[in-house]
């Protein structure tokens, strides 16, 4: 009887944790879309046209990056040459997705939407930093071995 109930509590736990974190990552996008819709002034018919390319751009980005893994010793494992062809990846989907982009928003929105997202992502790393330091947390610069 207690093992059933350590299990489901573990359960509930475990989808709360889930909801929480799903919760987090759509305000997040929330704010990507917002911060994004600000920096190149999309009108209401390019919006229509602009976010299921930028979508799916995303959603390409997503799957690269679950197949490169989240283990550090495999980065650190990588040969130059599966670096760089990992970073040519990425590059190359940049490249693809910009050339959409430009057929809808034009080559100087697109420029203002590729440097938007990188501001984006730094401002999302500076308030994450921030927040760690207020709560005396350490990141790998601040203290070495």
């Amino acid at each position: 009887m207690r093992y059933t109930i350590l299990v489901v509590t573990m359960l509930l736990a475990t989808a709360s944790i889930m909801a929480q974190d799903k919760g987090v990552e759509d305000k997040l996008e929330a704010r990507r879309v917002a911060y994004i819709t600000n920096a190149i002034d999309l009108t209401s018919d390019e919006a229509q046209q602009f976010w299921p390319v930028y979508n799916d751009y995303r959603k390409e980005q997503k799957a690269m990056r679950g197949n490169e893994g989240k283990d550090s010793s495999d980065k650190e494992n990588m040969t130059l040459s599966e670096m760089f062809s990992k970073e040519q990846s990425h590059l190359d989907l940049r490249k693809k997705y910009a050339d959409k982009f430009q057929s809808i928003v034009g080559e100087k929105r697109t420029v203002k939407l590729l440097n938007s997202e990188r501001r984006f992502k730094e401002g999302m790393i500076r308030g994450l930093q921030g927040r760690a330091s207020k709560r005396g947390i350490r990141g790998r610069q601040g203290g070495g071995k």
